[in-house]
């Protein structure tokens, strides 16, 4: 998964939908954080497909997506042509 809820209120709304409330205070300096909050969602990334958390994720504003690998991307883009 790609993750980039660089901002408080989509990190705040990421970490709840993952059932992470706890790593919310790492995120106020996330420079100093980001190893532990890169560790934490691994983690909890580890507990589902990619395809069951891209489910539980999409439209939510979480800022995060499925990676795809080289031929699941080559089908989304055909579909887009």
């Amino acid at each position: 998964m790609a993750v980039a809820a660089l901002e408080s209120g989509f990190a705040s709304r990421l970490l709840g939908l993952m059932g992470l409330q706890r790593l919310e205070g790492l995120t106020g300096d996330r420079a100093k954080n980001a190893e532990a909050l890169r560790a934490g969602l691994a983690k909890a990334f580890k507990t589902r497909s990619r395809d069951e958390w891209a489910q539980l994720l999409f439209d939510k504003e979480a800022c995060v997506a499925p990676v795809l690998d080289v031929l699941e991307a080559s089908k989304e883009s055909s579909q887009d042509v």
